[in-house]
């Protein structure tokens, strides 16, 4: 459960303090400088315009070999094969357990695009969130998940890339989830996020729908750039009508090849926003929330719903007891009525019989 000191404020400015002195010492160990251990597949490849400050991801079909090729192999790094994707969610803050979580592992391989290893845990979240320090929050349930799949199953642990549903250097201080992450884990990772991060002097609420306004093809992207003038991110198009989503690149690898991976991730039917190996993980770990939310019902909880059917139970059952009292009383009179009707008929009865008895004088 996430602990607090006396005041949770108080609280959360020690670790804002605490946490801030950490990323400003790990942003100096990143590098954003390829330093994959696989050899990026040659079907894809960037055009990028500095003047317009526009780009194009060109993804070709199929990948035709040719003799260079052949002779080369032998000096060349081996091909990616393994793709993952990490994503914790959490519980929301009307639930019981407010501080528990689901963190998620998706990997697929390249280049059919198989899931052959998914994997959920239930986690309870030991630090608040605070904005701008999500990775000390999640960051140790996902190094947790990878040296799982690594001692359990080493014939896919070579992981050539991880897509990380965070950011990468496109944070305040450069240092976001997927930078931590790659720090830890020492795996190239791509950060893939929905919605802008208002870093430095860059304004979201302007320039997000910018983007989604000029960026109308599928594989047209856009740089970030920071306040000191350097990349540290890009808007991608990787869905024809919804929104763009926005890539920086984590550690152990450049922007271009982070785009380039990204590209090469996404759904061919057209079907999700993100790329279809982190789409697939937030799926899982959202389902296993619900069913974790369901088989653990918060026995505490006041329920406004259930007041109200008791409520209305009351009120129906009151007006029903009404309705029969105001009943009994209508047939008691209709009762009364009658009698009396009976008996006035009755003395007209007899009263006729004595006038008919009775002699004439006349």
């Amino acid at each position: 459960m996430a602990f607090y000191l006396q005041d949770p404020q108080l609280t959360k400015q020690s670790f804002k303090a605490k946490w801030s002195k950490e990323q400003k010492k790990l942003r100096y160990r990143v590098s954003l400088q390829d330093n994959l251990k696989f050899e990026m597949p040659s079907n894809v490849h960037i055009t990028y315009n500095p003047a317009q400050n526009t780009g194009f991801v060109h993804v070709a079909a199929t990948h035709h070999k040719d003799d260079t090729d052949c002779k080369l192999q032998q000096f060349q790094k081996p091909t990616l094969k393994y793709i993952a994707s990490v994503h914790i969610a959490a519980i929301k803050d009307d639930a019981y357990e407010y501080d528990k979580a689901c963190a998620g592992l998706v990997i697929f391989e390249y280049p059919s695009m198989k899931c052959v290893h998914e994997e959920t845990k239930i986690v309870t979240l030991r630090f608040p969130y605070i904005a701008g320090f999500l990775a000390f929050r999640e960051v140790e349930f996902l190094v947790d998940l990878i040296r799982t799949v690594r001692r359990q199953r080493p014939h896919i642990a070579p992981i050539g890339v991880i897509l990380v549903a965070g950011n990468g250097v496109l944070h305040y201080r450069r240092c976001g989830l997927a930078t931590h992450l790659s720090l830890l884990v020492k795996i190239p990772c791509v950060g893939v996020t929905k919605n802008l991060l208002a870093v430095d002097d860059i304004l979201p609420e302007e320039m997000m729908p910018r983007f989604n306004s000029s960026l109308t093809k599928i594989g047209a992207f856009s740089n970030v750039y920071g306040r000191s003038g350097e990349s540290i991110g890009s808007a991608l198009r990787t869905h024809s009508r919804a929104d763009v989503v926005y890539i920086s690149s984590g550690n152990l690898i450049s922007l271009n090849s982070s785009l380039k991976i990204v590209m090469l991730c996404l759904d061919r039917h057209d079907r999700y926003r993100l790329p279809s190996v982190l789409e697939k993980c937030e799926m899982m770990t959202r389902r296993t929330i619900r069913e974790y939310r369901f088989n653990n019902v918060n026995p505490y909880q006041y329920s406004y719903a259930d007041e109200d059917e008791k409520q209305n139970a009351s009120v129906m059952r009151q007006n029903a007891a009404d309705s029969n009292k105001v009943g009994n009383h209508a047939s008691h009179d209709n009762n009364n009525n009658a009698d009396g009707k009976k008996k006035k008929k009755r003395q007209r009865g007899k009263k006729k019989k004595k006038n008919v008895d009775k002699p004439n004088n006349e």
